[in-house]
């Protein structure tokens, strides 16, 4: 467990220093003339670029002034798995020490409370793909496209290994939510590379992308990975690698 957990601490405190440092900057386009005229990525920005930190703190702020303002932390959508690094800390903060007993009682607690933010989680993605999901087929087949992209997430938060089937595997709770996170992070970029591509060169859209999107955002997606691929790639019934099992 300690292995899992070091790295999953190392994967945290990138995806944190990534969100104070602009993630986004929409400043080059595949060709001279280009502007971004779709939908998509004619709302990317609302300023010339975008930190993830900030984008939150300013949509809090807006929020609390009440429920009518909660319009800000739904625009800041796409940065959701940045969001999520503080609540990970304070999940590893609150089941690091203490006895033995007390420790599995928190586990078990904490573990519970993961796992209704991953309920939240399928609910805000089921939201999010209704909003951006941009099918490649049309009409119907498009909105069952859609509906298997859900289930899909639905598979990546809610799969375990069979080690970590209790409420105590916390540590595999977070990463689920990592992968997740990584993988609509990649998302981001594949969208603006696949709106930007038809009629163009593969080379200059990526070299456009790739500037776009800035080292921090890079930076903030390894971290993600980092949390997630400890609990997925160590040893199957290895005690010294795995969670020790809670049973309630």
């Amino acid at each position: 467990m300690r292995g899992v957990r070091t790295m999953q601490w190392v994967g945290i405190v990138l995806v944190v220093g990534s969100a104070f440092w602009p993630t986004l900057r929409l400043e080059v386009f595949p060709t001279q003339d280009d502007a971004p005229t779709q939908t998509f990525m004619a709302s990317l920005l609302r300023g010339n670029s975008e930190v993830p930190a900030q984008e939150l703190g300013t949509a809090v702020v807006e929020s609390v002034r009440g429920p009518e303002h909660v319009e800000p932390l739904w625009e800041a959508r796409r940065w959701y798995p940045w969001y999520l690094a503080p609540l990970w800390v304070l999940a590893l903060l609150t089941t690091a020490g203490a006895g033995l007993a007390r420790r599995d009682r928190r586990r078990r607690l904490v573990g519970g409370l993961l796992l209704l933010l991953t309920g939240g989680l399928i609910a805000f993605e089921a939201a999010y793909l209704r909003e951006e999901y941009l099918s490649f087929l049309p009409g119907l087949f498009g909105r069952i496209e859609g509906a298997c992209a859900w289930f899909l997430v639905v598979a990546v938060l809610l799969y375990r290994r069979r080690q970590d089937r209790h409420l105590g595997a916390l540590e595999a709770t977070l990463g689920a939510q990592a992968l997740l996170g990584f993988v609509h992070a990649l998302t981001l970029p594949a969208t603006m590379l696949r709106i930007w591509l038809p009629g163009r060169e593969l080379g200059a859209v990526g070299e456009a992308v790739l500037h776009n999107f800035r080292p921090a955002f890079w930076v903030g997606s390894l971290g993600l990975l980092l949390v997630a691929l400890p609990v997925y790639l160590r040893r199957s019934g290895d005690p010294s690698a795995g969670i020790r099992r809670v049973d309630s």
